[in-house]
């Protein structure tokens, strides 16, 4: 029961994650900001989540991970309430940085929970509801885009915010039953250590590649439809969710295909899907290229994390694994300034040529000798 409740929790941490994206070609124009400032959004939203990163840890330690989930989800539903309520640039702007606190509280408890309590298929599993929440939510948003209403498309997901609320609200006695201190974390070398572990930095040069990757998609493709292929904003945030869904489809795939595939292997097989898929998106079947580029990401962040204690050992693997989670946050909160600042020199045309550099800059980076510490680096690592 409390492993569904955790996929739950994680598909409501997905919900939120790309609406904005989704709802910016019409949100914009409603709140008055220029449509390339979507990417100063984003950076406040992370803003809050590399801040609830940090503290997390001592929050997890001193209430236990049910409680700081359900204050995270609260704090995520009452700052999508905040922005709905929201009719300048700045308020949304300061709304942001609640619901970054929110969301990464419950991505980096959720994470740890699991990686501590459970077998490890589930951290592909884990993640695959987290794409379930993000390809919902431009669905969801979809339907009410037509006439302008993204205030009115949010409230769905509030709602579903406050309801997922409540379920782990009733909840909270199975967790309190089942928590228990991973010795790995506690005896693990610190970050510091661990950043002077050979191939590390490597490792998190790679990790922020391809979050870089998958930022740019995340929050510049119903734009790109729109003024590139001409997409109305409804049919633009369908494209959005075809994006997520890609991802959440192939990390449910990895789950399995991981059982008999080594981890590099469907990590390099994904990255070249993604590089074609970038060249894909500037044809006119842009839609297969979205899928391509979702699908062939998909496989790197589960499996890089659940690789970690392999490549590593697993006295530095809780320390690396934080390390990746932080350099996730601060490549999420960078990619869309960055390539907001591109596209607005450039024009939003310029948007494949940048999702495939960052795909093989992946590539090479993942694949550097420097990468790889043990002999046994494309072992599945299964903590039972």
């Amino acid at each position: 029961m409390l492993i569904v409740i955790i996929y739950l929790a994680f598909i409501a941490l997905g919900l939120p994650d790309s609406l904005l994206g989704a709802a910016w070609p019409v949100m914009h124009i409603d709140i008055h900001a220029p449509i390339y400032a979507a990417g100063y959004s984003s950076l406040f939203v992370f803003m809050g989540t590399i801040t609830s990163s940090l503290v997390s840890s001592f929050m997890l330690r001193k209430f236990g991970t049910g409680p700081v989930t359900l204050v995270s989800v609260l704090l995520t539903a009452a700052a999508l309430t905040g922005i709905v309520n929201s009719h300048s640039f700045i308020s949304v702007l300061l709304w942001e940085i609640p619901l970054g606190l929110g969301a990464g509280g419950v991505d980096v408890g959720l994470n740890h929970y699991v990686a501590t309590h459970f077998k490890a298929r589930h951290m592909s599993w884990l993640h695959s509801c987290w794409g379930v929440g993000a390809a919902a939510g431009p669905v969801v948003l979809s339907l009410f885009l037509t006439d302008g209403g993204w205030r009115v498309g949010y409230m769905p997901i509030i709602i579903a915010l406050f309801a997922v609320s409540f379920v782990l609200f009733i909840s909270l006695p199975l967790w309190r039953g089942n928590e228990r201190t991973s010795d790995e974390v506690k005896n693990g070398a610190g970050l510091m250590t661990a950043l002077r572990r050979r191939g590390v930095k490597s490792a998190l040069a790679a990790f922020f590649c391809y979050c870089a990757f998958e930022g740019a998609m995340g929050t510049w493709t119903a734009s790109y439809l729109v003024n590139v292929h001409h997409f109305s904003p409804s049919k633009a945030a369908e494209g959005a969710a075809i994006f997520f869904g890609s991802i959440t489809a192939g990390r449910f795939i990895t789950g399995f295909l991981s059982a008999k595939s080594k981890p590099r292997t469907l990590i390099n097989a994904g990255l070249c899907v993604a590089a074609a898929g970038g060249a894909v998106l500037v044809t006119r079947f842009e839609l297969a290229g979205v899928a391509m580029l979702g699908l062939g990401g998909a496989p790197f962040y589960p499996l890089t994390i659940h690789e970690t204690p392999a490549r590593f050992g697993t006295r530095y693997s809780s320390a690396v694994i934080s390390l990746q989670m932080a350099m996730s946050y601060f490549a999420f909160s960078l990619s869309p300034l960055f390539t907001g600042g591109i596209t607005k020199r450039f024009g939003f045309g310029i948007l494949p040529a940048v999702v495939v550099c960052l795909a093989a800059a992946t590539f090479i980076l993942s694949n550097s000798t420097k990468n790889t510490c043990l002999t046994n680096a494309d072992s599945t690592v299964d903590r039972e």
